[in-house]
């Protein structure tokens, strides 16, 4: 049988779950450039408290303000599947000492630096979630009243930064297999290097899943265009 969660803590909880899945992206980003494998079990052990909480959540019967929230566990999951084949990667790039060109880490920095933007935003998206209900909010405004609420604009820096890693990525493989055919990258570095990249798009991919379904009566209420971000994966 379920236990009953409130709104409140479920809020609390899949912010938690977010912080969470920020602190693997950091201690990746340590792992990669420096090449320790303690920061990737550092990571891993992060991995298991966020599976612990997704399952926890799982196990709630959610009052109806918090069951959102559960139909978004399967994009934290998404995520965790990500961290998890970016590790694994780097793992092989630390344990076999795979040279990496100095334009490679920049590149692999800058998108996971990206990434760490995008879960801040998004943890903000979850803290403005625990106020009245959006509902409310909109029928208590005056006809005519501007409407354009902080979680919407946090909202949309997101899709317009996951699009810009989107882009990124796609343009730093094709760059990569450039210089593969070259002769100027390790062959044994292109397959890595290209799976880190999937994985990095896969987790801002579920992250502006997330963003969107959060804020979604925000936009609706707020006469904004409310069409769901195109799923790439």
């Amino acid at each position: 049988m379920k236990r009953e969660g409130s709104a409140k803590n479920t809020i609390k909880m899949f912010y938690q779950i977010n912080q969470n899945l920020l602190r693997c992206t950091i201690l990746l980003h340590d792992a990669f450039v420096f090449n320790n494998l303690e920061f990737i079990d550092k990571c891993l052990s992060k991995v298991k408290e966020i599976r612990q909480s997704v399952k926890v959540l799982s196990d709630v019967e959610m009052d109806n303000d918090a069951k959102v929230y559960v139909k978004l566990l399967e994009n934290v999951n998404g995520i965790v599947d990500c961290i998890n084949q970016i590790c694994a990667n780097v793992k092989v790039k630390i344990r076999n000492r795979v040279a990496f060109s100095e334009r490679a880490v920049l590149e692999t920095s800058f998108l996971l630096a990206r990434l760490q933007d995008v879960l801040r935003i998004l943890s903000d998206i979850i803290l403005s979630s625990r106020n009245e209900s959006v509902f409310d909010r909109h029928n208590s405004w005056e006809s005519g009243q501007a409407i354009l609420s902080r979680d919407v604009i946090l909202c949309e820096y997101i899709l317009v930064s996951v699009s810009e890693i989107i882009r990124h990525s796609d343009e730093f493989v094709a760059m990569h297999q450039g210089r593969f055919v070259e002769g100027l990258c390790v062959a044994s570095a292109a397959p890595l290097f290209m799976h880190v990249m999937e994985a990095i798009k896969g987790i801002a991919i579920h992250g502006r899943v997330i963003a969107d379904k959060l804020t979604e009566d925000s936009r609706t209420y707020g006469g904004m265009d409310n069409k769901s971000p195109q799923q790439d994966i």
